[in-house]
C-alpha cells in the first residue's frame, strides 16, 4: 500500500496506532510505504525513531487543527446564518444573495453558492407549522411523547425527513416528537456548540466518545431572534417541564439486555422488531411489538408475551433440530478434520 505520508495514513489521538495498524497490514501481506516520509520504509532503527517522531507531528497537527476549527466555529459564526444541514421540521432554507438580495428557496441536497449567498431559515408551509405548534400544545397539556406520536399518525401527517434514519413507513415514533420539543429553533434560537462530535475534546473531558453528547448548557452559544419563532416562549418552557424524571439508563454500546431475542421476531402485521420490556410493578419480562410501543396503537396493536415462555419455546425448538439428528456428530467429525490439518 503506498501513502503520501504519514498524516495521511492516519492522525489517531494515541500515535502509536499508526505503528499498530502498519504491523496489523503486515501480518495480512501488505506492506505500507510512505512516499514523503524521512524513513526509508525499512526494518533499521532509524526508520522506527523517524516514523515515530512524524506520527507524531501528524496526532499533535490534528489536535491542533480541531482546537482551531471549533474555535472558529465558535467566534466567527454570523447568528442567523445557517452553517449548513437540514432545516428542522416547520422550517425551510433560502439562500440570500448577498449582492443583490434576491432569494431562492432550496431543497434537500441543495448548496449555496460560496462567499455569495447565505442562508437563513424562513417558515414552511403552513401545514408542517401548524404540526408543530400542536406538538408543543398537546405536551404542555400532558400528553406523553408516543400518545402524541399517536395522534399524528392517526392523522396520517407525514414525519419529519422521510425515509431517513431507517424509517421505512414515514411514521412518528416517541423519539421524534422528543426531539421536536426539545429544540430550541422553534423559539426563534440558533444554538450553537449543543452537540459536540469531537474525539479531541472528548478526551479532553475525559469522555469516551462513541457517537455524540451533548454539551453542558453552559457552553452553548445561543442567537436569540436568529429566525421566526413557531411558538412562543411560555408554551417552550412549559412542554419542556421534566414532571417525572427518570434516570437515564446507559446505551447499547455500555449495556447488552438479558433479552436473548432481541432483533430476531417481528410483527406480522406492522413489520417492527418486538422488543425487551421490564414491568416495573410486577417484576415481569415481556417482549412486546415495538410498533405499538414506538408509534401508537395507530401502527400495530399492542402484543406482548412473556420472556421465559418465548425464549423457552425457541430454545426447545433449536434443541430438538439439533440434537434429533446426527448434525452434531458431523459438525465433531468436520472439526476433527479441520485439527488434522
Amino acid at each position: 500500500m503506498i501513502v503520501y505520508d504519514e498524516s495521511r495514513w492516519g492522525r489517531a489521538l494515541n500515535p502509536r496506532e499508526n505503528a499498530y495498524w502498519k504491523v496489523h497490514f503486515e501480518r495480512h501481506k501488505v506492506k505500507v510505504r510512505m512516499v514523503h516520509s524521512g524513513s526509508k520504509n525499512g526494518d533499521d532503527i532509524g526508520s522506527y525513531v523517524v516514523e515515530v517522531v512524524e506520527s507524531a507531528e501528524a496526532s499533535e497537527y490534528s489536535k491542533k487543527l480541531s482546537r482551531a476549527i471549533r474555535r472558529g466555529m465558535m467566534s466567527s459564526q454570523q447568528g442567523i446564518y445557517s452553517r449548513g444541514g437540514h432545516a428542522p421540521y416547520g422550517y425551510k432554507r433560502v439562500a440570500i444573495d448577498l449582492k443583490t438580495g434576491e432569494r431562492r428557496a432550496m431543497r434537500d441536497g441543495m448548496r449555496s453558492v460560496p462567499k455569495q449567498e447565505k442562508v437563513v431559515w424562513e417558515l414552511s408551509d403552513e401545514a408542517e407549522v401548524s404540526t408543530v405548534r400542536r406538538i408543543f400544545e398537546m405536551r404542555a397539556e400532558g400528553t406523553g411523547y408516543v400518545g402524541i406520536a399517536d395522534f399524528l399518525n392517526a392523522e396520517a401527517i407525514p414525519c419529519p425527513k422521510p425515509g431517513r434514519w431507517r424509517n421505512k413507513d414515514n411514521k412518528w415514533t416517541g423519539v421524534s416528537v422528543y426531539g421536536v420539543i426539545r429544540n430550541p429553533a422553534y423559539i426563534g434560537h440558533r444554538v450553537y456548540n449543543r452537540l459536540s462530535f469531537s474525539k479531541i475534546m472528548a478526551k479532553e473531558k475525559g469522555i469516551e466518545l462513541l457517537g455524540k453528547w451533548t454539551n453542558d448548557q453552559s457552553e452553548w452559544i445561543i442567537i436569540p431572534n436568529a429566525h421566526p419563532a413557531i411558538v412562543p416562549d411560555e408554551l417552550f418552557h412549559k412542554a419542556n417541564v421534566q414532571k417525572d424524571p427518570r434516570p437515564t439508563k446507559p446505551n447499547q454500546f455500555y449495556y447488552r439486555g438479558t433479552y436473548l431475542l432481541t432483533g430476531l421476531v417481528k410483527c406480522v402485521h406492522c413489520g417492527y422488531n418486538f422488543q425487551g420490556y421490564f414491568h416495573t410493578s410486577t417484576g415481569n419480562r415481556y417482549y412486546i411489538d415495538g410498533g405499538y410501543v414506538n408509534k401508537g396503537k395507530s401502527v400495530c396493536k399492542s402484543f406482548s408475551i412473556k420472556q421465559q415462555m418465548l425464549e423457552d419455546f425457541v430454545l426447545s425448538g433449536i434443541r430438538d433440530i439439533f440434537c434429533g439428528t446426527d448434525l452434531a456428530d458431523r459438525t465433531l467429525e468436520y472439526v476433527e478434520e479441520l485439527n488434522q490439518h
